[in-house]
């Protein structure tokens, strides 16, 4: 071999040796500094310990297995916030971007089978937490890319350490991550490209009577897709009429599946200022209602949603929301001898437009069913949002209805039942937070009101047969094919909008079925 090449293969051998000793020497060193900073740089409110730790300086990655991260409030260290993880992977740091640019910028963090555990009702927030994190950060962070994989996310409530949130088996994926000392500053201290999110299941304790479950989510940036959700009452009736101050709906809804489509949040500060989609699309759904009025009335003012979306903190825009085949059964009480009465509608299909407080067109709302199972029902719903007087417009067609159908709800509650056909009913309410003004067209035959007795609930001959007098047989008997009627309602309100509908619709019923003398009888 030639002198020449010889001492070259030394001179790169010493080299590649010397390269090894370098890297297993900035190893160690790169390990020290780590180490020393875990131990004595990091804040007294957080510590974090692992089992070990691989580095490879070269390439800018730290490998902790069984990482273990705990946060504790700054003034009582009382810990609130538990962050366990099978292992944390940080890839690629790049030392250039933080020699010249005074940046930190890494390709990847992993975390695998993170468990995180939050007590919210232990933390005690700093009076000027925003001013301190801007102040204490001032570098700029760049994160290509957040990977969690199989992971569990666990709020926990002060109330007996129940649970308020739960997320299981859940993945994360967020792109493009930046964040500096003017970001912290909002509510989400940083910034994304993309978001990639899926998860087995979820669980929100959603107040102090409500809980809402569902099955497997995908969420994004910009949707979102859950399955299987469930939303209810986690007392029995019963139980939830012992401890309710006064009386409040009992609900249990199932729904196949929520999808939003162009979801927009944003946010500025602490707040968030906007929230929107294209379109919300509602699955298959069955929606049960139970309100028992034997309970303390609730005599506090109940808006309409006018003003309820008039009144949101935020800006609302949901162009499109759907809903088809949803079956909802309410069911009201008034007599403590029975479970109440039920009205029911049945395939209920509704295309809602301009949900929110954005639009300068009105709410639009079209709705089809079968009410009391078997009639068909179409309605169309206009809201003004902007109104001050929270005007609406709800009109409605009411085809072939036999009027037995509503035994199951004016029966339990009003000791009486009706015989008879409604062939066709259309009607008008014109509305606002005052008053509103019925109009309703109605052909009926055969029509009877039979009284019953309280315990027996057999028929009352006598009396029954005196209001049957007073009451025209068939709508033809007044001249006319149609009934024409029409009414005025004062809104109850300490009532839903629902009883504003049901009290309009009734005082122009009075006014097309009713003589004169019956009509000041009856109010």
């Amino acid at each position: 071999m030639k002198k020449w090449l010889r001492i070259l293969l030394y001179i790169l051998l010493s080299l590649f040796v010397l390269a090894v000793i370098v890297a297993i020497s900035a190893d160690f060193y790169v390990e020290s500094k780590i180490k020393t900073m875990l131990q004595k740089d990091l804040p007294k409110h957080l510590r974090f310990t692992y089992d070990d730790l691989r580095i490879k300086s070269i390439h800018g990655s730290l490998i902790f297995e069984k990482p273990h991260l705990t946060i504790s409030n700054k003034e009582d260290h009382t810990e609130h916030t538990f962050i366990l993880s099978e292992g944390l992977h940080i890839t690629n740091f790049s030392y250039w971007n933080y020699i010249f640019k005074d940046e930190i910028h890494l390709d990847e963090i992993r975390l695998e089978k993170p468990s995180l555990v939050f007590y919210k009702d232990r933390v005690i927030k700093a009076k000027d937490s925003t001013s301190t994190r801007t102040e204490s950060f001032k570098q700029k962070v760049l994160l290509d890319r957040l990977n969690l994989s199989d992971g569990t996310f666990t709020i926990i409530d002060k109330e007996k350490d129940s649970v308020f949130l739960y997320l299981q088996n859940i993945s994360v994926q967020l792109n493009k991550i930046s964040t500096s000392g003017e970001q912290v500053k909002h509510m989400l201290p940083f910034d994304f490209s993309d978001l990639q999110m899926a998860g087995d299941s979820l669980f929100i304790k959603a107040g102090t009577y409500e809980n809402l479950a569902s099955g497997a989510f995908e969420i994004t940036k910009n949707s979102a897709l859950i399955n299987d959700i469930h939303f209810y009452t986690k007392y029995s009736v019963k139980t939830l009429n012992n401890i309710i101050p006064y009386e409040r709906d009992h609900y249990d809804l199932s729904m196949s599946s929520l999808e939003i489509q162009d979801l927009k949040l944003i946010t500025e500060q602490d707040s968030l200022t906007s929230a929107g989609a294209k379109k919300v699309i509602l699955g298959e759904t069955d929606f049960q209602v139970y309100r028992d009025k034997t309970v303390k009335k609730d005599t506090t003012f109940k808006p309409l949603y006018n003003r309820s979306l008039r009144q949101l903190p935020f800006n609302l825009s949901v162009d499109s929301l759907i809903i088809s085949g949803a079956d909802i059964v309410y069911t009201e009480r008034h007599l403590p001898e029975n479970n109440g009465g039920i009205i029911s509608f049945k395939n209920l299909e509704a295309k809602i437009a301009n949900v929110g407080n954005t639009y300068e067109e009105n709410i639009d709302a079209r709705i089809r069913a079968l009410f009391m199972d078997e009639t068909p029902f179409t309605a169309q719903w206009r809201l003004n949002v902007h109104s001050p007087e929270d005007h609406f417009l709800f009109q409605a067609e009411v085809q072939r209805f036999n009027a037995s159908n509503m035994d199951r709800f004016i029966g339990p509650n009003l000791d009486a039942n009706l015989v008879g056909t409604a062939e066709h009913t259309y009607f008008t309410i014109d509305g606002n937070n005052e008053n509103s003004r019925t109009n309703v067209k109605i052909k009926y035959t055969d029509l009877k009101l039979n009284l019953l007795k309280k315990d027996s609930k057999k028929k009352k001959e006598i009396l029954s047969a005196i209001v049957n007098l007073a009451i025209p047989k068939n709508s033809a008997n007044q001249g006319a094919e149609f009934n024409d009627g029409a009414g005025t309602a004062e809104r109850h309100k300490t009532q839903s909008v629902f009883n504003q509908l049901w009290i309009s619709l009734e005082s122009a019923l009075k006014d097309a079925m009713l003589p004169g003398i019956v009509k000041k009888l009856a109010d």
